[in-house]
């Protein structure tokens, strides 16, 4: 955590915006669910292979590293799209 301190850029405080906790419960709150929707996942996955395939613990090792590896590519993807100056041009369901 420390490093991260000191990483990050500085910046400085805008007039009107409050950097207290409570300002930001939608981020929070979106990131608790999202922790608990990865939890719940990763533990069904590894109960669901070892029950319906017969896997031992060691042998779900490379599925749930798989499934990790394809949520840190999606973050990146989604991160690179959304920082993108086209990002309005991307296709969109009808």
């Amino acid at each position: 955590m420390a490093l991260l301190w000191v990483w990050f850029p500085q910046s400085r405080k805008q007039p009107g915006q409050s950097l207290s906790f409570f300002s930001h419960y939608r981020e929070v709150g979106a990131n608790a669910l999202l922790q608990m929707a990865f939890l719940g996942v990763f533990s069904y996955l590894a109960a669901n292979l070892m029950q319906t395939y017969g896997m031992t613990a060691g042998e779900t090792v490379l599925p749930l590293a798989l499934a990790g590896l394809g949520v840190i590519a999606g973050g990146f993807v989604g991160g690179r799209m959304a920082d993108s100056r086209r990002r309005g041009d991307t296709p969109r369901p009808r």
